[in-house]
Protein backbone atom coordinates (compact mmCIF):
# COMPACT_ATOMS: atom_id res chain seq x y z
CA UNK A 1 0.00 0.00 0.00
CA UNK A 2 1.31 3.56 -0.73
CA UNK A 3 2.39 6.28 1.54
CA UNK A 4 -0.91 8.25 -0.28
CA UNK A 5 -3.40 5.10 0.68
CA UNK A 6 -1.97 4.76 4.51
CA UNK A 7 -2.48 8.77 4.79
CA UNK A 8 -6.22 8.68 3.69
CA UNK A 9 -6.58 5.66 6.08
CA UNK A 10 -4.63 8.11 9.25
CA UNK A 11 -7.21 10.50 8.37
CA UNK A 12 -10.33 8.71 8.15
CA UNK A 13 -9.47 7.04 11.31
CA UNK A 14 -8.85 10.21 12.88
CA UNK A 15 -11.98 11.53 11.63
CA UNK A 16 -14.35 8.70 12.42
CA UNK A 17 -12.67 8.56 15.89
CA UNK A 18 -13.65 12.35 16.13
CA UNK A 19 -17.42 11.20 15.86
CA UNK A 20 -17.52 8.57 18.05
CA UNK A 21 -15.93 10.24 21.19
CA UNK A 22 -19.33 11.72 21.98
CA UNK A 23 -20.30 8.26 22.65
CA UNK A 24 -18.58 5.13 23.95
CA UNK A 25 -15.27 5.28 22.96
CA UNK A 26 -14.85 1.64 23.04
CA UNK A 27 -17.06 -0.62 21.12
CA UNK A 28 -18.78 2.15 19.49
CA UNK A 29 -15.49 3.88 17.88
CA UNK A 30 -14.36 -0.01 16.71
CA UNK A 31 -17.75 -0.64 15.28
CA UNK A 32 -17.43 2.88 13.28
CA UNK A 33 -14.21 2.37 11.71
CA UNK A 34 -14.48 -1.55 10.67
CA UNK A 35 -17.70 -0.01 8.52
CA UNK A 36 -15.59 2.70 7.04
CA UNK A 37 -13.05 0.44 5.88
CA UNK A 38 -15.72 -2.35 4.86
CA UNK A 39 -17.92 0.36 2.71
CA UNK A 40 -16.12 3.62 1.61
CA UNK A 41 -17.38 6.16 4.34
CA UNK A 42 -14.55 8.66 3.14
CA UNK A 43 -17.08 10.84 1.78
CA UNK A 44 -19.95 10.49 4.59
CA UNK A 45 -17.14 10.84 7.51
CA UNK A 46 -15.09 13.26 5.95
CA UNK A 47 -17.81 15.52 4.28
CA UNK A 48 -17.21 18.82 5.55
CA UNK A 49 -14.27 18.65 7.46
CA UNK A 50 -11.47 20.86 6.84
CA UNK A 51 -7.53 20.01 8.07
CA UNK A 52 -4.40 21.89 7.83
CA UNK A 53 -1.17 20.13 6.88
CA UNK A 54 1.63 21.57 8.97
CA UNK A 55 5.90 20.13 7.82
CA UNK A 56 9.46 21.79 9.42
CA UNK A 57 12.40 19.90 8.68
CA UNK A 58 14.40 19.04 5.76
CA UNK A 59 12.88 17.89 2.77
CA UNK A 60 9.23 19.55 4.01
CA UNK A 61 8.21 20.78 1.29
CA UNK A 62 8.35 17.07 -0.49
CA UNK A 63 6.68 15.81 2.46
CA UNK A 64 3.81 17.79 2.68
CA UNK A 65 2.93 17.77 -1.07
CA UNK A 66 2.75 13.71 0.15
CA UNK A 67 0.53 14.51 2.82
CA UNK A 68 -1.57 16.66 1.04
CA UNK A 69 -1.66 14.89 -1.96
CA UNK A 70 -3.03 11.62 0.38
CA UNK A 71 -5.42 13.49 1.90
CA UNK A 72 -9.21 11.76 0.31
CA UNK A 73 -11.85 13.27 -1.32
CA UNK A 74 -14.41 15.67 0.55
CA UNK A 75 -11.32 17.18 2.90
CA UNK A 76 -10.67 20.20 2.40
CA UNK A 77 -6.62 21.38 3.32
CA UNK A 78 -6.38 25.09 4.54
CA UNK A 79 -4.28 27.32 2.90
CA UNK A 80 -0.66 27.14 5.17
CA UNK A 81 -0.66 31.00 5.11
CA UNK A 82 -3.57 31.43 6.87
CA UNK A 83 -2.90 28.59 9.49
CA UNK A 84 0.73 30.15 10.43
CA UNK A 85 -0.27 33.16 10.87
CA UNK A 86 -3.01 31.79 13.10
CA UNK A 87 0.45 29.89 14.77
CA UNK A 88 2.06 33.19 15.36
CA UNK A 89 -0.50 34.77 17.04
CA UNK A 90 -0.94 31.54 19.46
CA UNK A 91 2.73 32.62 20.23
CA UNK A 92 3.97 29.99 17.86
CA UNK A 93 7.13 32.33 16.53
CA UNK A 94 9.24 29.49 14.43
CA UNK A 95 9.34 25.59 13.66
CA UNK A 96 8.58 23.71 16.93
CA UNK A 97 11.83 21.16 16.45
CA UNK A 98 11.88 19.55 20.17
CA UNK A 99 8.61 21.27 21.29
CA UNK A 100 7.09 18.25 19.70
CA UNK A 101 8.63 15.85 21.95
CA UNK A 102 8.06 15.08 25.30
CA UNK A 103 6.71 17.38 28.28
CA UNK A 104 6.87 20.12 25.79
CA UNK A 105 4.20 18.09 23.10
CA UNK A 106 1.33 18.86 25.55
CA UNK A 107 2.02 22.52 25.79
CA UNK A 108 2.81 22.68 21.46
CA UNK A 109 -0.37 20.67 20.97
CA UNK A 110 -2.40 23.35 22.87
CA UNK A 111 -1.29 26.28 20.45
CA UNK A 112 -1.93 24.05 17.57
CA UNK A 113 -5.47 23.54 19.19
CA UNK A 114 -6.21 27.09 19.57
CA UNK A 115 -4.79 27.76 15.94
CA UNK A 116 -6.85 25.38 14.00
CA UNK A 117 -10.17 26.43 16.67
CA UNK A 118 -9.95 30.23 15.57
CA UNK A 119 -9.05 29.32 11.90
CA UNK A 120 -12.71 26.97 11.53
CA UNK A 121 -10.32 23.82 11.31
CA UNK A 122 -11.15 20.35 12.31
CA UNK A 123 -7.86 19.23 12.61
CA UNK A 124 -4.21 19.52 12.46
CA UNK A 125 -1.56 17.23 10.53
CA UNK A 126 2.15 18.04 12.04
CA UNK A 127 5.07 16.42 10.71
CA UNK A 128 8.97 16.75 11.86
CA UNK A 129 11.36 15.78 9.57
CA UNK A 130 15.25 15.25 10.96
CA UNK A 131 17.97 14.02 9.12
CA UNK A 132 20.49 11.89 10.93
CA UNK A 133 24.17 10.25 9.67
CA UNK A 134 22.51 7.09 8.42
CA UNK A 135 18.85 7.69 8.07
CA UNK A 136 15.73 10.23 8.00
CA UNK A 137 12.59 10.35 10.51
CA UNK A 138 9.60 11.59 10.09
CA UNK A 139 7.27 12.21 13.33
CA UNK A 140 3.68 12.28 12.44
CA UNK A 141 0.71 13.77 14.52
CA UNK A 142 -2.43 14.58 13.86
CA UNK A 143 -4.11 16.79 16.50
CA UNK A 144 -7.69 17.14 17.09
CA UNK A 145 -9.22 20.83 17.95
CA UNK A 146 -11.45 19.08 20.05
CA UNK A 147 -8.87 17.59 22.28
CA UNK A 148 -6.22 14.75 23.02
CA UNK A 149 -8.77 12.55 22.05
CA UNK A 150 -8.20 12.36 18.55
CA UNK A 151 -4.63 13.03 18.35
CA UNK A 152 -2.91 10.27 16.33
CA UNK A 153 1.34 9.94 16.45
CA UNK A 154 3.66 7.68 14.53
CA UNK A 155 7.34 8.26 13.47
CA UNK A 156 8.59 6.56 10.08
CA UNK A 157 12.43 5.62 9.27
CA UNK A 158 13.93 6.10 6.34
CA UNK A 159 17.29 6.05 4.13
CA UNK A 160 19.64 8.88 4.33
CA UNK A 161 19.14 9.36 0.66
CA UNK A 162 16.34 8.63 -1.03
CA UNK A 163 15.53 5.76 -2.89
CA UNK A 164 12.32 4.17 -4.91
CA UNK A 165 11.61 2.04 -1.75
CA UNK A 166 10.63 5.02 0.20
CA UNK A 167 7.08 4.34 -0.42
CA UNK A 168 6.87 0.76 0.95
CA UNK A 169 9.04 1.59 3.48
CA UNK A 170 6.59 4.76 4.74
CA UNK A 171 3.74 1.94 4.04
CA UNK A 172 5.46 -0.73 6.24
CA UNK A 173 6.32 1.50 8.89
CA UNK A 174 2.89 2.93 9.54
CA UNK A 175 0.75 -0.40 8.75
CA UNK A 176 3.25 -2.53 11.57
CA UNK A 177 3.18 0.77 13.70
CA UNK A 178 -0.16 2.11 13.20
CA UNK A 179 -1.36 4.91 15.19
CA UNK A 180 -2.44 5.56 18.76
CA UNK A 181 -5.16 7.17 20.24
CA UNK A 182 -4.28 9.24 23.26
CA UNK A 183 -6.60 10.48 26.41
CA UNK A 184 -9.33 8.52 25.06
CA UNK A 185 -8.40 5.37 27.13
CA UNK A 186 -8.22 3.18 23.67
CA UNK A 187 -4.18 2.88 23.98
CA UNK A 188 -4.59 1.78 27.97
CA UNK A 189 -6.65 -0.71 26.98
CA UNK A 190 -4.43 -2.45 24.45
CA UNK A 191 -6.84 -1.94 21.85
CA UNK A 192 -5.48 -2.55 18.40
CA UNK A 193 -6.46 -1.21 15.19
CA UNK A 194 -8.48 -2.29 12.98
CA UNK A 195 -7.53 -4.29 10.06
CA UNK A 196 -8.20 -2.62 6.46
CA UNK A 197 -9.94 -4.86 3.97
CA UNK A 198 -6.87 -5.11 2.00
CA UNK A 199 -4.55 -6.08 5.04
CA UNK A 200 -6.86 -9.23 6.21
CA UNK A 201 -7.28 -10.19 2.68
CA UNK A 202 -3.58 -10.57 2.07
CA UNK A 203 -3.61 -12.52 5.54
CA UNK A 204 -6.34 -14.92 4.18
CA UNK A 205 -4.22 -15.27 0.94
CA UNK A 206 -7.09 -14.00 -0.80
CA UNK A 207 -7.00 -11.08 -3.58
CA UNK A 208 -6.85 -7.99 -1.44
CA UNK A 209 -10.01 -5.38 -3.36
CA UNK A 210 -10.17 -1.45 -2.74
CA UNK A 211 -13.11 -0.65 -1.08
CA UNK A 212 -15.28 1.39 -3.10
CA UNK A 213 -13.75 4.87 -1.13
CA UNK A 214 -10.04 4.21 -2.40
CA UNK A 215 -8.56 4.04 -5.36
CA UNK A 216 -5.60 1.26 -5.68
CA UNK A 217 -2.08 1.84 -6.69
CA UNK A 218 -1.62 2.40 -10.34
CA UNK A 219 -0.03 -0.91 -11.60
CA UNK A 220 3.34 -0.56 -13.69
CA UNK A 221 4.72 -2.82 -15.56
CA UNK A 222 7.75 -5.24 -14.14
CA UNK A 223 10.30 -3.56 -13.28
CA UNK A 224 9.40 -0.50 -13.00
CA UNK A 225 8.22 1.99 -9.87
CA UNK A 226 4.30 2.96 -9.29
CA UNK A 227 3.37 6.26 -11.25
CA UNK A 228 3.34 8.60 -9.20
CA UNK A 229 0.40 10.61 -8.04
CA UNK A 230 -1.52 12.84 -10.42
CA UNK A 231 -1.33 15.75 -8.54
CA UNK A 232 0.60 17.60 -5.99
CA UNK A 233 0.15 19.64 -3.29
CA UNK A 234 -1.12 22.86 -3.42
CA UNK A 235 1.25 25.56 -3.11
CA UNK A 236 0.81 28.03 0.31
CA UNK A 237 -0.88 31.34 -1.08
CA UNK A 238 0.48 34.60 0.54
CA UNK A 239 3.57 32.79 1.97
CA UNK A 240 7.03 35.13 1.40
CA UNK A 241 9.18 33.30 -0.40
CA UNK A 242 7.38 30.53 -1.43
CA UNK A 243 5.08 32.68 -3.86
CA UNK A 244 4.49 32.59 -7.21
CA UNK A 245 4.55 36.19 -7.65
CA UNK A 246 5.55 39.43 -5.66
CA UNK A 247 5.54 42.90 -6.18
CA UNK A 248 6.71 45.68 -4.10
CA UNK A 249 6.22 49.72 -4.21
CA UNK A 250 8.21 51.53 -1.94
CA UNK A 251 9.49 55.13 -1.39
CA UNK A 252 12.33 56.32 0.58
CA UNK A 253 15.29 58.30 1.16
CA UNK A 254 18.59 58.01 -1.17
CA UNK A 255 22.24 59.63 -0.19
CA UNK A 256 25.53 59.69 -1.89
CA UNK A 257 28.77 60.68 -1.12
CA UNK A 258 31.99 60.86 -3.86
CA UNK A 259 35.28 61.62 -3.53
CA UNK A 260 38.83 61.18 -4.82
CA UNK A 261 42.35 59.24 -3.49
CA UNK A 262 44.98 60.74 -3.25
CA UNK A 263 43.77 64.24 -6.03
CA UNK A 264 46.58 65.93 -8.03
CA UNK A 265 44.79 69.04 -10.05
CA UNK A 266 41.99 71.50 -8.81
CA UNK A 267 39.55 70.46 -11.30
CA UNK A 268 38.51 67.36 -9.05
CA UNK A 269 35.02 67.86 -7.47
CA UNK A 270 33.74 65.84 -4.59
CA UNK A 271 29.96 65.72 -4.00
CA UNK A 272 27.35 64.57 -1.17
CA UNK A 273 23.82 64.78 -0.86
CA UNK A 274 21.39 63.46 1.63
CA UNK A 275 18.30 62.78 1.62
CA UNK A 276 16.88 62.95 -2.17
CA UNK A 277 12.88 61.47 -2.23
CA UNK A 278 13.47 58.32 -4.10
CA UNK A 279 10.59 55.47 -5.27
CA UNK A 280 11.01 52.01 -6.18
CA UNK A 281 9.27 49.34 -7.74
CA UNK A 282 10.47 45.50 -7.45
CA UNK A 283 8.71 42.45 -8.35
CA UNK A 284 9.61 38.29 -8.32
CA UNK A 285 7.58 36.05 -10.53
CA UNK A 286 8.41 32.11 -10.25
CA UNK A 287 6.48 30.54 -12.94
CA UNK A 288 6.73 27.19 -12.29
CA UNK A 289 5.64 27.20 -8.72
CA UNK A 290 2.43 25.67 -9.22
CA UNK A 291 3.88 23.34 -11.48
CA UNK A 292 4.91 19.34 -10.72
CA UNK A 293 8.77 19.77 -11.07
CA UNK A 294 9.88 20.72 -7.30
CA UNK A 295 13.46 21.78 -8.93
CA UNK A 296 12.04 24.26 -11.50
CA UNK A 297 9.65 25.36 -8.98
CA UNK A 298 11.91 27.71 -7.01
CA UNK A 299 13.68 28.98 -10.21
CA UNK A 300 12.29 32.44 -11.55
CA UNK A 301 12.77 35.98 -12.39
CA UNK A 302 13.99 39.60 -10.64
CA UNK A 303 13.52 43.05 -12.12
CA UNK A 304 13.63 46.50 -9.85
CA UNK A 305 13.93 50.07 -10.69
CA UNK A 306 14.29 53.12 -8.79
CA UNK A 307 14.34 57.05 -10.09
CA UNK A 308 14.75 60.33 -7.56
CA UNK A 309 11.99 62.96 -7.26
CA UNK A 310 12.94 66.49 -7.14
CA UNK A 311 16.31 66.49 -6.32
CA UNK A 312 18.50 69.64 -7.49
CA UNK A 313 22.17 70.20 -6.95
CA UNK A 314 24.18 73.06 -6.11
CA UNK A 315 26.97 74.21 -8.26
CA UNK A 316 29.30 76.75 -7.03
CA UNK A 317 30.87 79.42 -9.37
CA UNK A 318 34.63 79.36 -8.60
CA UNK A 319 35.04 83.05 -9.81
CA UNK A 320 31.66 84.91 -7.71
CA UNK A 321 31.09 82.23 -5.22
CA UNK A 322 27.41 82.04 -6.17
CA UNK A 323 25.71 78.97 -6.39
CA UNK A 324 23.15 77.52 -9.23
CA UNK A 325 20.64 74.78 -8.71
CA UNK A 326 21.35 72.22 -11.30
CA UNK A 327 18.68 69.16 -11.53
CA UNK A 328 19.93 65.99 -10.93
CA UNK A 329 18.25 62.41 -11.51
CA UNK A 330 19.48 59.28 -9.77
CA UNK A 331 17.63 56.02 -11.38
CA UNK A 332 18.95 52.60 -11.09
CA UNK A 333 17.51 49.18 -12.47
CA UNK A 334 18.33 45.33 -12.58
CA UNK A 335 16.70 42.15 -14.24
CA UNK A 336 17.95 38.65 -13.80
CA UNK A 337 17.46 35.60 -12.36
CA UNK A 338 17.01 33.89 -9.03
CA UNK A 339 17.08 30.29 -7.23
CA UNK A 340 15.60 30.31 -3.56
CA UNK A 341 16.12 27.17 -1.57
CA UNK A 342 13.81 27.06 1.03
CA UNK A 343 14.91 25.81 4.56
CA UNK A 344 12.91 24.26 7.38
CA UNK A 345 9.16 23.61 5.72
CA UNK A 346 6.63 26.26 4.38
CA UNK A 347 7.44 29.00 6.99
CA UNK A 348 11.21 28.04 7.92
CA UNK A 349 13.81 30.21 6.23
CA UNK A 350 15.23 30.85 2.56
CA UNK A 351 18.30 31.29 1.19
CA UNK A 352 18.73 33.31 -2.46
CA UNK A 353 20.93 32.85 -4.88
CA UNK A 354 20.93 35.66 -7.89
CA UNK A 355 22.33 36.67 -10.83
CA UNK A 356 21.87 40.19 -12.83
CA UNK A 357 22.63 42.73 -14.88
CA UNK A 358 22.18 46.14 -13.02
CA UNK A 359 22.27 49.88 -13.60
CA UNK A 360 22.85 52.59 -11.47
CA UNK A 361 23.11 55.80 -12.45
CA UNK A 362 24.08 59.97 -11.18
CA UNK A 363 23.60 62.64 -13.88
CA UNK A 364 23.42 66.25 -13.77
CA UNK A 365 21.37 68.43 -16.25
CA UNK A 366 24.59 70.34 -17.22
CA UNK A 367 27.90 69.49 -18.86
CA UNK A 368 31.74 70.45 -18.92
CA UNK A 369 31.69 71.22 -14.91
CA UNK A 370 33.59 68.56 -14.06
CA UNK A 371 30.80 66.92 -11.90
CA UNK A 372 31.22 63.46 -10.62
CA UNK A 373 28.43 62.01 -13.24
CA UNK A 374 28.43 58.36 -13.32
CA UNK A 375 26.12 55.69 -15.27
CA UNK A 376 27.20 52.50 -13.88
CA UNK A 377 26.43 48.96 -15.66
CA UNK A 378 27.55 45.58 -14.13
CA UNK A 379 26.97 42.02 -13.22
CA UNK A 380 25.65 41.20 -10.37
CA UNK A 381 26.06 37.83 -8.46
CA UNK A 382 24.20 38.05 -4.76
CA UNK A 383 23.02 36.09 -1.67
CA UNK A 384 19.54 36.77 0.23
CA UNK A 385 18.41 35.69 3.29
CA UNK A 386 15.05 35.58 4.97
CA UNK A 387 14.76 34.48 8.56
CA UNK A 388 11.11 34.56 10.01
CA UNK A 389 10.17 35.23 13.78
CA UNK A 390 6.48 34.88 13.73
CA UNK A 391 4.70 37.95 11.37
CA UNK A 392 8.69 39.41 11.57
CA UNK A 393 11.11 38.43 9.26
CA UNK A 394 14.51 39.63 9.16
CA UNK A 395 15.56 40.34 5.96
CA UNK A 396 19.52 40.76 4.35
CA UNK A 397 21.26 40.73 1.38
CA UNK A 398 25.06 41.34 -0.09
CA UNK A 399 26.29 41.07 -3.56
CA UNK A 400 29.55 42.25 -6.18
CA UNK A 401 29.11 44.83 -9.24
CA UNK A 402 31.63 43.61 -11.50
CA UNK A 403 31.44 47.05 -13.42
CA UNK A 404 31.05 47.00 -17.12
CA UNK A 405 31.04 50.70 -17.63
CA UNK A 406 31.00 53.65 -15.31
CA UNK A 407 30.52 56.70 -17.53
CA UNK A 408 31.95 60.00 -17.11
CA UNK A 409 34.60 59.77 -14.25
CA UNK A 410 36.19 56.95 -16.18
CA UNK A 411 36.54 58.70 -19.32
CA UNK A 412 38.49 61.57 -17.62
CA UNK A 413 41.22 59.22 -16.34
CA UNK A 414 43.63 57.03 -17.60
CA UNK A 415 43.44 53.21 -17.73
CA UNK A 416 40.26 53.33 -15.14
CA UNK A 417 39.41 50.36 -13.34
CA UNK A 418 35.62 49.77 -11.22
CA UNK A 419 34.26 47.38 -9.43
CA UNK A 420 31.86 47.27 -6.38
CA UNK A 421 29.75 45.75 -3.98
CA UNK A 422 25.98 46.08 -2.15
CA UNK A 423 24.07 45.04 0.79
CA UNK A 424 21.05 45.43 2.36
CA UNK A 425 19.89 44.86 5.78
CA UNK A 426 15.82 45.36 6.71
CA UNK A 427 12.79 43.62 8.02
CA UNK A 428 9.25 42.55 7.13
CA UNK A 429 5.80 42.59 9.08
CA UNK A 430 3.44 40.67 7.65
CA UNK A 431 0.31 42.84 7.86
CA UNK A 432 -2.05 39.55 6.84
CA UNK A 433 -2.04 36.73 4.47
CA UNK A 434 -0.68 37.85 1.19
CA UNK A 435 0.58 41.27 2.16
CA UNK A 436 4.03 42.63 4.07
CA UNK A 437 5.17 46.10 5.20
CA UNK A 438 8.58 45.88 4.37
CA UNK A 439 11.43 48.49 5.96
CA UNK A 440 15.22 47.94 4.51
CA UNK A 441 18.70 49.60 4.03
CA UNK A 442 20.96 49.50 1.63
CA UNK A 443 24.20 50.66 0.55
CA UNK A 444 26.57 50.69 -2.68
CA UNK A 445 30.24 50.74 -2.95
CA UNK A 446 32.05 51.73 -5.88
CA UNK A 447 36.25 52.08 -5.69
CA UNK A 448 37.91 53.57 -8.99
CA UNK A 449 41.75 53.11 -9.44
CA UNK A 450 43.47 54.84 -11.93
CA UNK A 451 47.06 55.69 -13.38
CA UNK A 452 47.65 59.26 -13.76
CA UNK A 453 50.87 60.41 -16.36
CA UNK A 454 52.63 63.33 -14.78
CA UNK A 455 55.60 65.32 -16.55
CA UNK A 456 57.94 67.49 -14.65
CA UNK A 457 59.65 68.94 -17.53
CA UNK A 458 56.65 69.53 -19.62
CA UNK A 459 53.20 69.63 -16.94
CA UNK A 460 51.84 69.94 -21.19
CA UNK A 461 51.62 65.82 -21.13
CA UNK A 462 50.71 65.56 -17.65
CA UNK A 463 47.22 64.09 -17.95
CA UNK A 464 44.58 66.96 -17.01
CA UNK A 465 42.88 64.59 -14.16
CA UNK A 466 45.34 63.29 -12.27
CA UNK A 467 44.11 60.83 -9.11
CA UNK A 468 45.02 57.35 -7.66
CA UNK A 469 41.46 56.20 -7.43
CA UNK A 470 37.83 57.22 -6.59
CA UNK A 471 35.38 56.38 -4.09
CA UNK A 472 31.80 56.41 -4.85
CA UNK A 473 28.98 55.49 -1.82
CA UNK A 474 25.25 55.30 -2.18
CA UNK A 475 23.28 55.24 0.42
CA UNK A 476 19.54 54.78 1.58
CA UNK A 477 16.20 53.61 3.28
CA UNK A 478 13.07 52.34 1.87
CA UNK A 479 9.72 51.57 3.38
CA UNK A 480 7.41 49.65 1.18
CA UNK A 481 4.38 47.01 1.13
CA UNK A 482 4.37 44.16 -0.83
CA UNK A 483 1.73 41.96 -2.13
CA UNK A 484 2.81 38.37 -2.44
CA UNK A 485 1.04 35.62 -4.39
Amino acid sequence: MTFKLRVRCLVRKFLSHELASSVCRAMTMLTVLVIAFAGHPGTALAKGKTIAVYVEGPDADVVRRAIVAAVPSGVTVAEAGAFNTALAEQGQKGPFAKALDGKARERSAMRIRRAAAASGIDGTVVARVTRGKKDRRILILLIASSGPGGDLEDELVLGAKPTRADDAKIASSVGTSLVEYRGGGAAAAGRSEPETPSAAAKDKGEEATPSAGEKSPAQAPEGQSPEAPEHKAPRPRGVPGRSLFELELAGGALGRRFGYNNGQTANLRTYQVFPASILSLRAELFPFADGSSAAFANIGFIAGFSRSFFLQSSLPDPMTGATTAIDTTATSYSGGVRGRIPVGGETGSVVGVSFSYVGQAFGFATTGNDLPDVSYTAVRPALDLRIPFGKISLLAEAGFRACLGAGQVAHRFRSPTAWGIDAQLGAAYLLLPGWEMRLIGDYEHYVYTFKPQTNSQDPRLSDNYRADGALDQFFGVRLGIASIF
